[in-house]
């Protein structure tokens, strides 16, 4: 690698000694709507990355160009992008740009997400689709993606953004490993420690009563769509230049530029919105500044108002170019604010003083642009520089109620000690209190030149990062702690106790295009180097450092303007993605286990001693990053207008995070119990406990004898598994003139695997002899779930201009989904024991089945071999982990189901349109049978569910 980098460092500036004869190329930009000049539109020329702005008479100049045959681009808010292919010659050097003002008179607006634009699988989504898909929040958006199936506006819960999936639900690492960007900066949650505690996390995650991603990815309830300007989701291969992700990336463009006051009300049964936007054009050459507020509430359900949801949002961004007849250099700063609460109280079952709340608040800024040096070392340097702190509190008002006298647990160190009672009943007050803070740089050059007939760009960049928690953590009052019936649970901690974690990246990608005869192949090839907690540049104080290589490339067979075969291109790409562990990954909480030693009660002389076990290092040194190794093939083919896009993909996640059980010998000191009252008994620590003798007045020690118990925590591990497959399409018709509508037909079918792939130890939950179950069982690794969908989704779009209106119509059909439960190492030979065999145990509906353990470890700590042909009477059969009924692993199929949508946009006048959404217009619930199950009937579809939009220009 710094041999690698000395070699760049030395030829870099070679690379832009390639000479010609150059020109400056000039011309003006224009509103075709009244042909007034447009100030502050990039434009630019695509092939050599090289672009510049028009100033307040709309005219701009790009330098040094050598001839050729390129593509012009120029953007504005609220303008429709231009895209022209031009020749720029000795001769021809003044263009003359028509830009069109974003409305539905045009003569074509998209409202649907466009493919097939880049070298990888990417989604780009409008300002026009977004306003025409009226989301709630960012996630909203994502249903416009092929594979995806719609779903009605929610936030009553969180929200994580998850790419190529099917269900998320219980799995922390599908939003952990999507990579949000908002102007170029990366949203990040790896500091969120929301939880209640790590040492009790089962199941492979952590949880609380309150809204929390911790572990997770962002919420993006907290993200309004209203105020974004354009999207670009990518699901197969990434640039090298995105790091710290797994699955895909969503970059999220906010609005910059003029606009008119723009005003939105929009209302469905459980959400109600209002948003408020400006773009101001500041005299003379000031710049733009954008300001726009959101404000959501929304209820889980309107005949049961008690869990509601609060969002309250506000941006302001200045963007200006500076120095645009010689180098132009853009300036933007985004400050962006959100208070977001979720509360759930006054429900009929619970306490008027019982609340779950969730309270975030959060402040952003992003400082960005890039810098046209168009030198013979970089044609472009690009920074970003973004920083986010934030206030997150999450509370838990609830009663506990205890059938007996209770330990309060008290002590934070291991040893016995006296221990006052518990009130029979008392209010909890727990609070969470999290203060995470984020800074990211970056700072990326760009090369662009020719080689030959061919065209290189070549970038590298270096990327720092630093995230912590300055927060007070949990705190309680230890007299009247959370679940008091638990033989242990997590102490009060201080989050400002735990270090900061940086992060170091470095980044080199080159991006070629190269004509072959009447064919060309567009390559990119890039390597990531992440260093976590960099004590150098190459040495990691947390042993963890990162190598991404990957690479898009895609072959134009045919590209032509032809009424018969007009395109066909072959695509492939191949990429290592990684993603370092959270904070809450890398320092989990103490562990506490409390045993009562001695309880004797009659007030008021009442003596209670509690034997503490600490566990204080509940880390895991060896934890390492997950990694996603992902593969996608694919062809665009364009025949008499027709365009069939088809990618078939591949990914492998390993070592996903998740938290894993561990069990521990406690031996600790038993005193017999005294069934007299009135002893008055008294604890002196390092001789035991006595009492008076009553008639002799002597003291008297109180026998003990030492008991032996299995205590257990969990621990972060590298467990999860996930294997993706599947195929995407989509088939776009064109438009049909004469019905004024067009039609694409796009869909997926994918193969999510998701497993455990370590083994675990695991007590059975019973007794045996009055007493804990005595063994632990080390189970086999593989225990998951196969999701299994192909859909198709049938979209019709009528555009009639006349009317400025326009109508989308999806119909939705699921033509099969299929889910089982597996138990399975990691050659997919199931781990699952029946008592009398069978052909195949997942299919088999007769027998009980069961997972049997390699091994068990008794009180004493040695390890015995499980003999399951002997284990036929307790405590030994009690380690047969019995799955449930006999058709456990049945694979359970749903037959095919549609859902048709409907979408309207109406324009009513240059400064008011009506938007409308209806989702399962029919309201089509059928009850089906669920294949493999016997009696079970589920119905699929959600409700119908109706909203609409109001927005106002002035």
């Amino acid at each position: 690698m710094k041999r690698f980098l000395f070699i760049l460092l030395i030829c870099w500036p070679a690379l832009g000694t390639y000479s010609q004869q150059r020109v400056d190329v000039a011309g003006q930009v224009i509103n075709a709507a009244d042909d007034k000049m447009l100030e502050m539109v990039a434009v630019g020329i695509k092939e050599l990355n090289l672009w510049t702005a028009s100033d307040m008479e709309g005219k701009f100049l790009l330098k040094n160009i050598p001839p050729g045959k390129y593509t012009m681009q120029a953007s504005c808010l609220g303008f429709e992008i231009y895209e022209q292919p031009v020749t720029v010659s000795l001769d021809s050097r003044r263009f003359t740009i028509r830009m069109q003002p974003t409305t539905l008179a045009l003569e074509e607006v998209v409202v649907l997400a466009k493919e097939g634009k880049k070298l990888g699988s990417t989604s780009s989504i409008s300002q026009s689709a977004l306003e025409h898909v009226q989301p709630a929040d960012l996630s909203d958006v994502m249903q416009l993606l092929p594979g995806q199936v719609s779903i009605n506006p929610d936030l009553s819960d969180p929200k994580q953004l998850s790419i190529r999936d099917i269900s998320t639900q219980g799995d922390p690492m599908a939003g952990l490993g999507t990579l949000l960007m908002i102007d170029g900066a990366p949203v990040s949650n790896d500091a969120n420690m929301q939880t209640l505690g790590t040492a009790k996390a089962s199941l492979g995650t952590v949880s609380s009563n309150f809204a929390s991603t911790a572990t997770g990815g962002a919420d993006v309830r907290q993200i309004p769509v209203d105020n974004i300007e354009s999207i670009e989701v990518v699901r197969g291969i990434a640039s090298a230049e995105q790091g710290d992700v797994l699955s895909g990336v969503v970059k999220v463009n906010l609005k910059k530029g003029k606009t008119p006051w723009i005003g939105k009300i929009k209302i469905d049964p459980n959400i109600k919105q209002a948003y408020v936007g400006k773009g101001f054009n500041l005299a003379g050459s000031g710049g733009a500044i954008n300001v726009d507020m959101d404000f959501a509430r929304s209820v889980d359900d309107i005949r049961f108002p008690y869990k509601t949801y609060n969002r309250l949002t506000g941006s302001v961004a200045y963007s200006n170019t500076f120095l645009k007849q010689w180098k132009p250099l853009t300036f933007s700063l985004t400050g962006r604010y959100a208070d977001c609460r979720d509360t759930e109280e006054t429900d009929p079952d619970m306490l008027d003083y019982e609340k779950f709340e969730s309270h975030d608040r959060n402040l952003g800024l992003v400082l960005s642009g890039k810098w046209a040096l168009n030198t013979a070392v970089l044609t472009n340097l690009n920074y970003n520089i973004s920083g986010n702190i934030q206030h997150q509190i999450g509370r838990e008002i609830d009663q506990e109620s205890l059938n007996g006298p209770m330990p309060q647990p008290v002590s934070k160190v291991a040893g016995i000690f006296e221990a006052p009672y518990l009130p029979s009943r008392y209010i909890s007050d727990v609070t969470i209190d999290g203060r995470p803070f984020y800074f990211n740089s970056k700072i990326t050059g760009t090369k662009t030149f020719h080689i030959g007939e061919g065209m290189n760009n070549l970038r590298g960049g270096v990327e720092y990062k630093i995230y912590g928690n300055n927060g007070d953590g949990r705190v309680y009052d230890m007299a009247f702690p959370p679940n008091p019936t638990s033989s242990g649970d997590a102490r009060p901690r201080s989050y400002k106790e735990i270090p900061s974690l940086g992060q170091l990246s470095m980044f080199l990608e080159e991006e070629l295009s190269l004509p072959l005869g009447p064919t060309k192949l567009d390559l990119q090839a890039g390597i990531r180097f992440t260093n976590v907690q960099p004590e150098s540049i190459f040495r990691s104080a947390e042993n963890t450092t990162m190598l991404d290589p990957r690479v898009n490339m895609k072959y134009s067979l045919i590209d032509r303007n032809s009424k018969g075969l007009g395109k066909l291109s072959l695509r492939f790409g191949y990429g290592v993605f990684s993603k370092a562990p959270t904070l809450l990954h890398y320092y989990p909480d103490k562990a506490y286990t409390d045993r009562m030693s001695f309880n004797y009660y009659d007030p008021p002389g009442s003596l209670l001693l509690l034997s503490t076990y600490v566990e204080e290092d509940t880390r895991n040194y060896d934890l390492k990053p997950a990694y996603n190794r992902k593969m996608e093939a694919g062809f665009d083919l364009t025949v008499a207008g027709v365009e069939l896009l088809v990618t078939a993909f591949r990914e492998k996640m390993t070592d996903g995070f998740s938290f894993h059980r561990k069990y521990n010998l406690f031996i600790y000191d038993k005193y017999e119990t005294l069934s007299e009252t009135g002893l008055n008994p008294y604890y002196i620590p390092g001789e035991g406990v006595f009492y008076i003798d009553p008639v002799t007045g002597d003291p008297v020690s109180v026998p003990r004898s030492n008991d032996t118990i299995w205590t257990s925590y969990s621990y972060p591990a590298n467990t999860e598994s996930t294997t993706k497959k599947g195929l995407e399409y989509t088939l776009d018709f064109g438009t049909l003139r004469v019905l004024r509508t067009s039609f694409v037909l796009d869909g997926a079918y994918l193969y999510v695997k998701k497993q455990d792939m370590a083994e675990h130890w695991e007590k059975p939950i019973t007794t045996y002899q009055n007493r804990p179950y005595p063994f632990i069982g080390i189970y086999p690794a593989g225990d998951g779930k196969i999701n299994q969908r192909f859909n198709t989704n049938i979209r019709t779009v009528t555009h009639i201009r006349e009317l400025r209106m326009i109508v989308t119509l999806t119909t939705q059909i699921i033509w099969f989904e299929k889910t089982r439960y597996i138990y399975e190492d990691e050659n997919g030979n199931p781990q699952v024991y029946t008592e009398i065999p069978v052909d195949n145990v997942y299919e088999d509906r007769t027998q009980i089945k069961y997972i049997i353990p390699r091994g068990y470890y008794d009180l004493t700590g040695t390890y015995h071999e499980f003999n399951v042909e002997e284990a036929t009477e307790k405590p030994y059969s009690d380690l047969k982990d019995r799955t449930g009924n006999p058709y456990y692993f049945v694979e359970r199929t749903y037959p095919p189901i549609y859902q048709i949508n409907l979408r309207m946009t109406k324009e009513l006048s240059d400064g008011a349109s009506l938007s409308f959404y209806v989702n399962n217009i029919t309201n089509y619930k059928p009850l089906q049978k669920i294949g493999g199950l016997i009696n079970s009937y589920t119905r699929r579809n959600q409700s119908i569910y109706f909203g609409a939009e109001l927005k106002l220009k002035f």
